[in-house]
């Protein structure tokens, strides 16, 4: 099968409308959404996108970063889904802080006699501190 692209450079209009890629043109007139094609190895795609819209004026023709950047405008832009997934993501990380937070303070709260003892007994704030931070990466990782 010859890529579409290679087919439209090497084909006169009128073939090219009746056979994209070996299926006949009337039976993809009006069931038609798009049709995606691969070019061959070395191919310029934006030239080759370039000749298609000359030889197609009324038809929407982009390249593959073209059509990515359509698709994520619009499904971020347009549908909503940035801002969903944004205050998701807030929602997700302002829970976690909470949770490692509580978890933090609750196991401080239960090792105060802890500490009072390792300070009574000559240890230093950097000690204790060393301590709390050890604990909260651990919360931090597994919360």
């Amino acid at each position: 099968m010859v890529d579409l692209a290679v087919k439209i450079l090497m084909d006169d209009r009128a073939r090219f409308l009746t056979t994209v890629s070996g299926v006949a043109f009337d039976e993809l007139a009006g069931r038609t959404t798009y049709i995606v094609d691969k070019l061959e190895s070395g191919a310029d795609a934006a030239a080759v996108s370039a000749e298609i819209r000359r030889r197609l004026p009324y038809h929407d023709v982009h390249t593959q970063a073209e059509w990515s950047k359509l698709s994520r405008d619009y499904w971020v832009e347009s549908t909503g889904l940035g801002l969903t997934m944004f205050l998701t993501v807030s929602l997700g990380c302002l829970v976690g802080v909470i949770v490692v937070a509580r978890t933090l303070s609750t196991s401080t709260t239960e090792d105060l006699g802890e500490f009072a003892t390792v300070k009574a007994i000559g240890g230093r704030d950097a000690t204790i501190h060393g301590v709390i931070l050890e604990q909260a990466s651990i919360a931090a990782c597994l919360g």
